[in-house]
């Protein structure tokens, strides 16, 4: 009698066993082997410079095929951010067949020239492309380190800091109300900054970077200087000590 409930007890098993086997293979089968969990859209949310297309090719999402449970969203976000002008990307599922690509852009801060050659940066020193047919009267260029490097597409830190150095400068002189007026700056030489005044045709020798305060009064005497000198090409010299010498203009083309 014992024995004859123990093998009805070892009956039960192996059939709730094969049932379970069953059971999870036709899930699995479901899952994986059908096409209800095929991605049949993709979404791409919050880009403007970058087309959909190229964020969803370096997705390697393949619309049909790519199942929704294999998709590993973080590996797909690292693909995006290869684009450049891609900072931060979230990838969500929406089930059954759909993904949600939600991305951040980098904005353009700075036109870089490097070996005669433009390129966009932002303000964290990411390279973002290449530009042609850039007329730096019109556009704010920026000149930084003899020969850079920008093969790995960002800037080094020593070059980061020159960018950072440039914003400061662009927020005093906005404060002064002559930001607009700038078109160049030239960084390659830490202890002397250079900057250009297209349409005064004015090119500033400001010196080396100092305080708000120190660039504040070169801002009030550039500003002075520019009125005085109204109509005339020349260079601005405010790389003096302004507590012992005077601020000179001198006419000379560049």
């Amino acid at each position: 009698m014992r024995k004859s409930r123990k093998r009805i007890r070892l009956i039960k098993i192996i059939i709730y066993t094969i049932l379970s086997i069953i059971l999870l293979s036709a899930i699995f089968s479901f899952i994986f082997f059908t096409n209800v969990f095929s991605i049949k859209e993709i979404e791409v949310v919050n880009n403007n410079k970058v087309d959909r297309e190229t964020i969803i090719n370096n997705s390697e999402i393949k619309l049909g095929s790519s199942n929704l449970f294999l998709i590993n969203s973080e590996q797909i976000g690292e693909k995006i951010k290869k684009i450049p002008y891609i900072d931060n990307v979230v990838v969500s599922k929406r089930f059954p067949n759909k993904i949600v690509i939600d991305v951040v852009e980098r904005v353009s801060s700075y036109i870089l020239k490097v070996n005669e050659e433009y390129y966009s940066a932002d303000a964290d020193g990411a390279i973002l492309e290449k530009i042609a047919n850039v007329d730096e009267n019109q556009n704010i260029i920026v000149v930084l380190s003899p020969n850079l490097d920008i093969s790995n597409g960002v800037l080094d830190e020593a070059n980061i800091n020159k960018l950072r150095n440039v914003e400061i400068i662009n927020q005093v002189a906005k404060s002064n109300g002559v930001n607009d007026l700038i078109t160049r700056f030239d960084m390659s030489n830490d202890s002397n900054i250079i900057f250009d005044i297209a349409s005064e045709g004015k090119r500033v020798y400001l010196g080396s970077f100092s305080d708000d305060m120190s660039l504040n009064v070169k801002f009030f005497w550039l500003k002075t200087m520019i009125e005085q000198e109204k109509g005339k090409t020349g260079i601005i010299y405010l790389n003096v000590d302004l507590n012992k010498n005077k601020v000179v203009f001198r006419e000379q083309n560049f």
